[in-house]
């Protein structure tokens, strides 16, 4: 889902820039083109925000799912030598078992 919304915001900023970009190119700017520029570069600034918001929330997300797949591989690993550890006690011909 979160791919969804950060492609969608991506699609935004693109308009966004298209829009700047023809009102500091336009050869008849309305009489509000200030304020029109400013709202645009308020969008594209909110829009990278939320892009980078996602984009570190994504992160985080794929790097908890490693930290939790390393956990895993060393519970199996810590159970799998305790196991190996009881079988050499139980071979070793010094303790007598």
């Amino acid at each position: 889902m979160a791919a969804h919304e950060l492609q969608g915001l991506t699609e935004i900023l693109a308009v966004s820039y298209s829009d700047l970009r023809k009102l500091l190119t336009c050869d008849h700017p309305p009489p509000n083109v200030h304020d029109l520029i400013l709202k645009e570069k308020k969008t594209i600034e909110v829009v990278k925000y939320l892009i980078t918001d996602i984009s570190a929330q994504m992160a985080c997300k794929e790097l908890h799912g490693y930290k939790m797949n390393e956990h895993d591989v060393t519970q199996w690993k810590a159970r799998n030598i305790r196991k190996i550890n009881k079988q050499m006690v139980l071979r070793d011909p010094l303790s007598g078992v």
